[in-house]
Formats: structure tokens, sequence, C-alpha cells
């Protein structure tokens, strides 16, 4: 299937504006509130997070986009894995920033964002769409024999930990079914997390993630007081707190 057309005007507005807000939403929302401890060290290393937009009106589309960012993060994979290679058997020490031509690439990210701008379409507009969606990506993981080296994770601007409360108001959504720990995997797009288990075995066997397996628990703890607070000070609860780290409204 043939990729829709995008105007170039509308593409460069496209990727200003989902990068922008996408920025936001990591730095000031899931960084400030500590939701996931590898965020912040992926923006503390220059070109280790990769934030790229796609313009996908369908799953085709959508996996062409994916395809580009899995080989970015295959080149990494690679390099590193030579490099390790090179410093066991030859001892050599690191060489510094590296180019192409056998060195590091820039654009070649430790993790990736992929983002769907859906502004102008119906295309994943509700969190199950996206879920679905997602078999298709993880199949090609398996095809592509990156098993035990990629994973995704899946974020959305109506994600719910449970789609027996999505509900069918104009945003697809009741905001009295949103249970607060739901902003934990709320982005303002769209949203492809492409990591590589690699870095989240060194972050458990470092210390990082110190009881992984404990931050969904932390997470509706930090946003259930979040709520209270929020709404005893008349700022809207965390959806509005949300709304003000991502797009600047008053929280």
């Amino acid at each position: 299937m043939p990729r829709t057309p995008r105007t170039f005007s509308h593409a460069s507005r496209a990727y200003t504006r989902t990068r922008e807000l996408t920025e936001n939403w990591v730095k000031n929302w899931i960084v400030r509130e500590n939701l996931c401890p590898f965020a912040k060290p992926l923006l503390d290393r220059p070109n280790a997070l990769r934030i790229a937009t796609s313009l996908a009106a369908n799953n085709q589309e959508l996996l062409t986009d994916f395809k580009t960012e899995v080989n970015l993060l295959k080149m990494r994979i690679a390099f590193e894995e030579r490099s390790n290679l090179m410093r066991t058997n030859m001892r050599m020490e690191d060489q510094g920033q590296e180019t192409v031509s056998g060195h590091l690439c820039p654009e070649w990210p430790e993790s990736t964002l992929l983002v769907v701008d859906n502004s102008d379409t119906d295309y994943l507009h509700t969190f199950h769409e996206l879920i679905l969606t997602s078999y298709d990506l993880q199949k090609h993981i398996l095809e592509d024999e990156l098993l035990g080296h990629l994973q995704i994770v899946l974020f959305h601007p109506n994600a719910t930990h449970s789609l027996y409360s999505e509900s069918s108001n104009d945003n697809g959504e009741s905001e009295t079914l949103i249970a607060p720990k739901s902003f934990a995997i709320r982005s303002p797009f769209p949203t492809i997390h492409l990591l590589r288990e690699k870095d989240i075995m060194a972050g458990v066997q470092g210390g990082l993630y110190k009881q992984p397996e404990l931050i969904p628990a932390r997470n509706a703890a930090t946003l259930e007081k979040m709520e209270e607070e929020a709404r005893g000070d008349n700022r809207g609860g965390v959806q509005m707190c949300w709304k003000h780290a991502v797009f600047n409204e008053e929280c």
C-alpha cells in the first residue's frame, strides 16, 4: 500500500510539534515525577534517546517506519558488540566519539520513541487499537531475530491500565473512570518505545532499578497522592497536572 501523501510543510510542522510535546512529556512528566528510572540517564547521554515522528495513517506505513528505527538500533547493537569483542581480544581502549566508517554514528541511538502524529487521521484513536497494532511490530522483532535484544513499551493519550475502563464520550473516555495511575502510560501521541534489553538488565544489576517489579505500584502511589493534592488545591487533579507538563496548561 502506498504511503499516504503529505506536503513538506505539513510534515515539517508535524515533526516540530510532535518532538516539542514529546520532549515536554519526557522531561516535565516522566523524568520530573520519576515515573521511569530509565529515562533520565538517557537524556543525560548525548544522542542516546531518539525521538522519531511517524506520519503513518495505517499499519503498513507504521511498520515501514518501525523497521527504519529498528535498523538504527541494530546498527548500535552491532557496533557495541564489535567494540566489546575488540576490547576483549585486543584490550583496546575507547577511541572516543566515532564516525560512520567504523565508529559510533550519532544517529544510532540506545533507545527510540517512535511517535505517531495522528492529528489529521482516525488512525490509532484508541489505546486498544495501538495494542492490536503492536502485534505486527512484535512479529517483526521475532522475524528479525531480535527477541532478547529489543522490546517495546506502549503509550497513548487515552491509555488505561484496564481496557474495560474505556468508554465512548467525545474523547473516547470517561474522566470518572480514569485512574490516576493511567497517567504513567499516557503520552501526547501514540508512542512506541523501543528499548534494548541489555540496558534494562544493566539497570537492574547496577542498582538503577531497585526492585523494578515495584515500579508500577510506586507510580500508582505517586499519582494517587498528586491527585489528592491537586484536587485539594483546586488544580483539577492529576489530569490537569499532566496537561500542564505536556502542553504548559495551568495546573
